[in-house]
Formats: structure tokens, sequence, C-alpha cells
């Protein structure tokens, strides 16, 4: 979430101060959506040059900045109602880091079978400690945080059941790497024992060039 759809939420609600909207957002998401001042203060500025804020009033500090006070516009609620209303497309799970490095070590030095151990070890590890905090934390009041870790162990989830799946599909998905990489080699050599591209080819011709000039020469 990108912090110009918090601040128009929480806006939507009524006017507040800037430095307000910091303290509402991260109660209301929790310490892991923690956002500074800077980024409240730029976003808001980009609001209201976009016409999705105004500035509604002024209060006057002697000893810190004046307290600027903030209030949804219309433009501002039709933009919040159609991020609400969108469904999320995000695809960056389709460059993966972890699958990126599965995929190569099948044809590394390293085994692939240790990379995949060792993240598996890893995110039991991550399970073990998200199922903890879910089973400490107060379901009457807490039910915001339960859903956030629910989302997380179910990803954690998913990720084990793909390791397994990655497990069982190993010594297919090497000979399918073997393969293409052997067709690789072959095909890099057809390349270099081309008629014009091998290199005796051209030291020949270098070779016969000489011994024509040579002779020119000596007539």
């Amino acid at each position: 979430m990108s912090v110009k759809y918090g601040i128009l939420a929480i806006l939507s609600r009524r006017p507040f101060y800037g430095y307000e909207l910091k303290q509402e957002i991260e109660m209301e998401l929790g310490v892991n959506w923690s956002v500074n001042y800077g980024q409240i203060y730029t976003t808001l500025d980009r609001l209201e040059r976009g016409g999705f804020v105004i500035l509604s009033g002024t209060v006057v500090v002697s000893d810190a900045p004046d307290r600027k006070l903030y209030t949804i516009t219309p433009a501002g609620r039709d933009e919040l109602n159609k991020w609400f209303l969108s469904p999320l497309t995000k695809i960056e799970n389709l460059r993966d880091e972890f699958y990126a490095k599965v995929i190569l070590s099948l044809t590394s030095s390293i085994p692939t079978e240790d990379v995949l151990q060792i993240q598996r070890k890893a995110e039991l590890q991550k399970l073990h400690e998200l199922t903890n905090l879910k089973e400490r934390a107060d379901q009457a009041i807490e039910l915001p945080w339960i859903l956030q870790l629910d989302l997380a162990i179910l990803h954690t989830e998913a990720t084990l059941r793909w390791l397994n799946m990655c497990e069982a599909r190993l010594r297919k998905l090497k000979d399918i790497y073997k393969e293409g990489l052997a067709v690789k080699i072959r095909d890099t050599n057809k390349d270099i024992g081309a008629p014009g591209n091998r290199s005796d080819k051209a030291s020949e011709s270098i070779k016969e060039e000489g011994v024509g000039n040579t002779e020119r020469s000596r007539q």
C-alpha cells in the first residue's frame, strides 16, 4: 500500500493535522506499517497539488512548525473509492529471487537439494514464530493483528508446499536443464566449426594470400 491511500483513508473520516496522520496510520495498521513524517508531508503536498486534499486550516505555534489541517476533497474520495474497489494486480512474484536461485543452482556446483533444504529450514522456523505470535495474541482485542498473522502463515505454508513440489520434480528439472545446456554447447560448437567461421580456415586463407603476394613480388 502506498502512503497516499493510507492518508486518504484516514482523512475520509474527518480532517486531520499532518502530524496526526502518522500516528493514525501506525495505530490502524501496526508497527509493520511505520512511516516517517517526511513521507507524510511529501505525500500531502502531492495530494494537494493533485486536488485530492486541501489545506483547510493552520494553527500558529510559537515554538514549533505551524500545524496544518488537511481535508479530503470529493476528488480525493473518488480516488480512494477507486482504490478500494480495484483488485491488486501486482505480479512481482513472477520475478521471485528464490525461484531464480533454484533454477540457476541446477547448473551450478552447489547442489539444488541443499538450496531447497536451507530455505525449507528457514520457512519452518518462520512458521513456528508466526504461529507462536498468533497463539499469544488476544482474540478479543487484536483481531486485525491476528488477520495479518494468518495471511503471513498462509504465505509461508504455500512456500513450503512449493518447495516440496520442486523437490519432487528435481530429477526432471535437472534433466531438462542438462539437456538444454548440452544443446547450447553443441550449437556453439557447430557455429565455431561452420564454413567461414573456423579459425583454421582463416589461417589457411591468410597463408595462401601471403604465398601469392610473395610470388607476385618475385615476378
